[in-house]
């Protein structure tokens, strides 16, 4: 390929990828995780929040508003007491969030567009992996496989923290590269060992997972010592690596412990012995070709899974010739060794989790991104093969199956947001002709977030502008239910309402058969509807007020 070629081939990886990641950034729904994002990176904790009242839709939409003089350790306090994650990124955000809505930007693209640049640049770093490690043509494949994946798209457009760790894992493996390169060579570059170490401890700031990143490398560089047998000074050079990553790191072990033990993580248990095993592989294949099969009629989920299948059973005969000549032809097998070894050690450590210490991470396919550069780096260097000329190029139809699964994601047919809010206020708003009011049930800032989401796409749904008027309010389940029941008759509504009720943790049974408000001083009968429970991640349930 013609120098010129190659940079061109580049530049339209980048922009079809570039493309793909803002289309329709706006349009898909907030769910509990990205609401969470915002209310954390907008200066918001739990105590900030006006619970305290009925809120109307506008109401809601104007919680999510900068604080004025919020800070990084302020930010940093409110995730130590009620989240699970490292504050790094959501002290960026809020400077990213800060500038943007200064200029008048819509607040849910400003959330969301910073992942989505990142997912731009681990285009250009995975580019740069791939340069380093094997050859410039699976350089450019690599670059494209990134563009195009379903799966990188989906996490470039959540308002999360997804995109900026998987750049830094991107750049850890190219210095692990590096770094087995230089142990083949007999060099000693200790500026190499100390930018990995700055990586990895950066990466560990951003995001736990990333502890498990670190452990896969240093058991490759484990592997690489062995084999190479320099002597005690790799061993040492090893050891001072993890120790100094640990050092970059002390100030926030405790919070990392803290995190660990808090029961927000308690819901990934393990349900199903072999889960773990085909769940691994369905995330394999949704980084190459997803198709709708979530929340669809039964009959096009065959229809797609048959498609998957076929056009998996297709590229995977191309992947598996390319991958045979890379390793034929390789003048260092260590170099697949070290990405291939990266990725077998993920995921037996995500394994291991699951069975180990019952949290089953394979059943979320968003935590992928802590390993997905590898998978991406070794399907570049397959489709680098000097494949027969096929009636279909596996190149070209690899990166046409990336395109039209990614224009699926961001069309909301794949990947759909957990919770499905969108689905959930289209239930609300089935008799758009009577006030709508819902009582939503929580304990913690999550089922809060939860709650604020399903308001969200109530405000961005297709209620009529002169519909009634629609109000949210939220009460506190941490003495349980009964003390809701009783506060219900405080709330004034209007005659004729639909009130929903969200009960976490409510089985259907639990629900009362009768519920009363006030309407203008008086008491307002509510009766259940036996024809409107729903269970989607929470049970919600109508009763009709005449």
């Amino acid at each position: 390929m013609k120098r010129t070629h190659h940079w061109f081939g580049l530049l339209g990886a980048i922009a079809l990828g570039a493309a793909l990641r803002f289309w329709q950034l706006e349009s898909k729904p907030l769910w509990l995780d990205e609401v969470l994002t915002a209310l954390f990176s907008l200066g918001h904790h739990l105590a900030s929040l006006p619970l305290d009242r009925p809120l109307s839709l506008a109401d809601v939409t104007a919680i999510f508003q900068l604080q004025p003089g919020t800070t990084c350790g302020q930010i940093a306090q409110h995730l130590l007491t009620e989240s699970t994650h490292p504050p790094l990124f959501f002290c960026l955000m809020h400077r990213w969030m800060q500038g943007l809505l200064g200029v008048g930007v819509p607040w849910v693209w400003a959330l969301r567009s910073l992942p989505a640049l990142l997912g731009v640049g681990a285009i250009a770093a995975l580019y740069g992996l791939n340069r380093v490690a094997f050859s410039p043509r699976a350089a450019l494949l690599g670059a494209w496989v990134m563009a195009v994946s379903p799966f990188a798209v989906y996490l470039s457009q959540e308002g999360r923290h997804y995109t900026l760790p998987m750049l830094l894992v991107t750049l850890a493996l190219t210095l692990l590269v590096s770094l087995q390169r230089d142990l083949r060579h007999q060099r000693d570059r200790p500026w190499r060992w100390l930018a990995w170490v700055a990586v990895n401890a950066l990466g560990l700031y951003v995001h736990y997972f990333f502890l498990l990143a670190i452990a896969a490398q240093v058991g490759v560089l484990l592997g690489l010592a062995g084999l190479y047998r320099r002597g005690w000074r790799t061993w040492i050079a090893i050891a001072l690596a993890v120790a100094g990553i640990g050092l970059a790191y002390g100030p926030a072990w405790p919070s990392f412990w803290l995190h660990f033990q808090r029961p927000e993580t308690n819901w990934l248990t393990l349900a199903n012995p072999v889960a773990p095993l085909y769940q691994t592989l369905l995330g394999w294949v949704w980084t190459v070709v997803a198709l709708p099969v979530e929340e669809q009629p039964l009959g096009q989920i065959v229809v797609s899974a048959l498609l998957m299948l076929g056009a998996i059973v297709w590229l995977g005969y191309w992947l598996i010739q390319g991958a045979r000549h890379a390793w034929q032809t390789s003048g260092d097998r260590a170099t697949i060794g070290v990405l291939a070894g990266f990725l077998g050690l993920m995921t037996l450590e995500f394994w291991a989790i699951a069975y180990g210490l019952n949290k089953d991470l394979t059943a979320i396919p968003r935590y992928n991104f802590v390993y997905y550069p590898a998978l991406a780096s070794l399907l570049g260097l397959c489709l680098a093969a000097p494949f027969p000329r096929p009636r279909v190029s596996p190149v070209l139809g690899a990166i046409a199956l990336g395109v039209a699964s990614s224009l699926l994601v961001s069309a909301n047919w794949v990947f759909l947001k957990p919770y499905l809010p969108d689905r959930v206020a289209q239930h609300w708003q089935q008799f758009p002709d009577r006030p709508l009011v819902v009582a939503l049930a929580y304990q913690d800032l999550q089922e809060v977030a939860l709650g604020l989401s399903f308001g969200l796409a109530l405000s961005e749904g297709d209620r009529p502008a002169a519909s009634p008027p629609t109000q949210l309010a939220f009460f506190s389940r941490v003495r349980g239910y009964e003390p809701i029941w009783r506060n219900l008759s405080r709330l004034d509504a209007p005659s004729q309402s639909d009130l929903w009720i969200v009960g976490p943790g409510l089985k259907q049974s639990q629900f009362p058969p009768a519920l009363e408000l006030q309407s203008q001083g008086q008491p307002l009968q509510c009766t259940l509807d036996p024809t409107n429970y729903y269970r989607i991640g929470v049970p919600y349930q109508r009763y009709q007020c005449p």
